[in-house]
């Protein structure tokens, strides 16, 4: 399983190609279990809210599908439960999987 300090870098390379030029401000993961008590990856991409209001559902997919393909090919198989907030939600304590 890769550490954070890799999940953050292998995060930023993904989310370059999508994600709007400086939107992404931070990356926070940390482990976690899936519906069906499996390992899984809990992503959460803090971006301004311009760069979400910005991203599409055909770029979320990708996203999504873009950070799973490349977990696997770093030899972590934990699927990615990916979410995004602005700071202002980290604040009011949410974010998108609310």
């Amino acid at each position: 399983m890769l550490d954070d300090p890799k999940i953050q870098a292998l995060m930023r390379q993904v989310a370059a190609g999508i994600v709007p030029t400086n939107g992404l401000l931070e990356i926070r993961s940390e482990p976690t279990e899936d519906s069906e008590g499996h390992e899984a990856l809990k992503i959460t991409l803090v971006m301004a809210e311009d760069a979400i209001d910005a991203l599409t559902p055909d770029q979320l997919v990708a996203l999504l599908r873009e950070v799973h393909d490349s977990l696997l090919r770093e030899g972590d198989e934990r699927f990615p439960l990916l979410s995004y907030a602005t700071p202002a939600d980290l604040i009011a304590g949410r974010d998108s999987e609310d």
